[in-house]
């Protein structure tokens, strides 16, 4: 049996899942509401976006929409 590192465990067996958070306008024109986005990536690149409701001082103040 062939001996391996964490690294390569890793990419066989579970892999590692990345998120990122940001807050960000959500919505358009009056509808646009303050949430917290989070990102995450799996090892094979699939990506979900989840949306949390947010207080208006926790988003910028030029709105901006999530990419």
């Amino acid at each position: 049996m062939k001996k391996i590192n964490l690294s390569e465990a890793e990419n066989i067996v579970g892999g590692t899942f990345v998120c990122t958070k940001e807050f960000a306008w959500v919505g358009s024109g009056n509808n646009r509401t303050c949430q917290l986005v989070k990102t995450c990536a799996n090892k094979f690149g699939g990506v979900q976006k989840s949306y949390y409701p947010a207080p208006v001082a926790s988003c910028p103040s030029n709105p901006t929409t999530p990419s």
